[in-house]
């Protein structure tokens, strides 16, 4: 399988070297059909419902996996409580 890096953001460009998707079942499908190096999520999405953490979650509930996650933010006041 592929191996690709992927930056979640609705608003940034992504990084070189990184597939850009701009919402969470766009991510999803990747994470399907590709073998994630790194994920890189924003949390604070335009859809205040479905966004980085949603992810996670949805990750988690199905079994998806990525081999480097990380949570990006230009919200300074964002805050992650993870149970």
């Amino acid at each position: 399988m592929e191996k690709i890096s992927v930056f979640l953001n609705d608003y940034r460009n992504a990084p070189d070297g990184y597939v850009l998707v701009e919402t969470i079942d766009e991510c999803i499908e990747l994470l399907h059909n590709f073998d994630i190096e790194h994920l890189s999520l924003d949390h604070v999405l335009l859809n205040k419902t479905r966004n980085g953490f949603m992810l996670v979650q949805k990750m988690v509930k199905e079994k998806l996996f990525a081999n480097r996650v990380t949570i990006h933010s230009a919200n300074s006041l964002c805050q992650f409580s993870w149970r």
